[in-house]
């Protein structure tokens, strides 16, 4: 009889371990959730390069001449790069890869990840926009070419001075 006790409390025991370890990550990750903003102050950028592998993007008209990154909702997912290679501005974001089992089955929100790029009132050379998954917005920008293009979501451009403008989505709409 205490034989059979003891194997249950073991058994117990390892199941707690195996629930905690698979839960204490996430509310770690939870309590980490938050927006993160950068500020770039560089009046020689001319070209503008954002790549995400998904989340959503806005590109709008900054209120002075900086330009801002800022990064909100569920930000741990995707680690932003953000470089100035010569007069590029690149902002590379890339969700984190590996297989991991979540078995912390309380936490049903989803929310995606957005990139708000706040950039000043210039005429730019170069505008280029990727995203594999999400919704892509610009608006108020001024560049000699703009380009847009997500696999998955919608592009909408309002207000975008351009000599060429491409807009693409393989599964979503265009509204230029």
């Amino acid at each position: 009889m205490m034989k059979k006790l003891f194997l249950i409390a073991i058994a117990c025991i390892i199941i707690g371990v195996i629930g905690i370890s698979q839960t204490y990550e996430k509310a770690v990750q939870t309590a980490e959730k938050g927006d993160k903003e950068d500020v770039i102050k560089n009046e020689t950028l001319k070209n503008i390069e954002v790549k995400l592998d998904a989340g959503d993007i806005v590109i709008q008209k900054s209120p002075d001449s900086s330009f801002y990154v800022k990064q909100s909702g569920d930000v741990r997912k995707q680690e932003i790069r953000i470089a100035e290679d010569g007069d590029t501005l690149k902002i590379i974001g890339e969700r984190e890869k590996g297989a991991s089992f979540d078995f912390s089955f309380y936490d049903f929100r989803f929310q995606t990840s957005k990139l708000t790029l706040l950039v000043p009132e210039r005429s730019y050379q170069d505008v280029k926009v990727n995203s594999s998954a999400g919704q892509i917005e610009m608006s108020d920008v001024k560049s000699d070419s703009v380009s847009v293009r997500t696999l998955a979501g919608e592009v909408e451009l309002k207000q975008v001075t351009a000599k060429n403008v491409e807009g693409s989505t393989k599964a979503g709409e265009v509204e230029l």
